[in-house]
């Protein structure tokens, strides 16, 4: 009797390692032993708002990305991973967490920015990161940029103190950690909020903070100075539109206006639009460029090729960009797109402004 018992025990114990294995399997994610690399998978879809959230007991437990909707193309599996560093953090730098790498099996390049937390070692919850002195306010998120070599830093939007989770935004992938400077923050946290040379009216630039032991000085370098936006023309069933926005669309954008009676200029308020361009108190303040985008752009009589457009057998006409005032902008394409842009036609102009004072 006692051995029909202790077979049909184990006999039930077998199928409920099966069924815990398959949940595995189904659920998208496995987990190696301890001291190995822990790797977590979900779908994420092109059609909604994706967020994902390793639950599973781990050291990288609380680790969470956020995919808006229209940032991919088609459904892709995201994995999150526990993996070991591609180098040292620089010197002056301490771990704060584990270093985890974010992958997907296609584009690792997302349309909108990415919402992605990483947590912190503050495991009694005193505030100061485990092993030091250092509060919790000051984690920085560090990313490997391969293409470099190096380690470099991304802005923090937030720290979660109840689940220990830094909070930062990227419009591509990489190998992140959290980690803290030994060194003293003043002076890091004065030129955080300062609009550098040559730094875009939109974005976050990506940079790296140097300390110079023997200036007792941080040094911040720019490696990517933000991002452009677009101007879009466009007719619709009444008249013709244009707008500034970070797409080619007519959607969720903010208005131009188009000179009239020749329609060859558009002007938008870049202090009203754009809060770096109002907290420097002047467009003038910055220099501004512009593109044509041949690949957006259809007009009737006249083609865009690269940067520029041309009528057949004539000669190139290139954007140009020019400050009215202490707020407006104005972006000239030299053209007259009343007649140039009817039902399916489109003009779009990509621009820049950069800091200069």
């Amino acid at each position: 009797m006692k051995n029909l018992i202790r077979n049909k025990t184990t006999q039930f114990c077998l199928l409920l390692s099966l069924l815990l294995l398959g949940c595995y399997g189904g659920c998208g994610f496995s987990a190696s032993g301890e001291g190995s690399n822990y790797e977590f998978k979900a779908k994420i879809h092109s059609n909604q708002t994706n967020k994902v959230t390793v639950k599973a007991q781990s050291t990288i437990q609380g680790t969470e990305v956020q995919v808006e909707k229209n940032s991919i193309n088609e459904t892709q599996t995201i994995s999150i991973d526990k993996t070991s560093k591609p180098k040292s953090v620089p010197s002056g730098y301490k771990t704060a967490g584990e270093c985890i790498s974010l992958t997907t099996n296609g584009s690792s390049q997302f349309t909108n920015p990415v919402q992605v937390k990483l947590p912190y070692s503050d495991s009694d919850q005193d505030s100061f990161i485990d092993g030091t002195n250092i509060p919790e306010r000051d984690v920085r998120v560090l990313y490997w940029n391969a293409g470099l070599e190096k380690w470099q830093e991304k802005k923090v939007l937030d720290i979660e103190t109840n689940n220990n989770l830094a909070k930062f935004e990227t419009t591509h992938f990489s190998v992140y950690l959290t980690a803290v400077e030994e060194q003293d923050r003043d002076s890091i946290a004065n030129i955080e909020d300062e609009i550098l040379p040559g730094e875009s009216f939109v974005g976050e630039p990506e940079f790296i903070n140097t300390y110079n032991s023997e200036t007792g000085e941080t040094e911040r370098e720019m490696i990517d100075p933000g991002n452009s936006h677009y101007l879009t023309v466009r007719r619709d069933e009444k008249q013709l539109l244009a707008v500034v926005g970070p797409f080619v669309t007519l959607a969720s954008s903010h208005p131009a206006t188009i000179q009239r009676p020749d329609f060859t200029y558009a002007t938008f308020n870049a202090t009203k639009y754009y809060p770096k361009v109002a907290k420097s108190e002047s467009a003038a303040n910055w220099n501004w460029t512009c593109d044509f985008v041949s690949e957006h752009t259809y007009l009737q009589n006249y083609e865009a090729v690269d940067e520029e457009i041309r009528e057949p057998g004539g000669e190139a006409i290139f954007c140009e960009a020019e400050v009215v005032d202490p707020d407006l902008v104005r972006l000239i394409w030299s053209i007259d797109v009343s007649r140039e842009i009817t039902q399916g036609h489109i003009l779009a102009i990509e621009f820049m402004g950069t800091y200069s004072e």
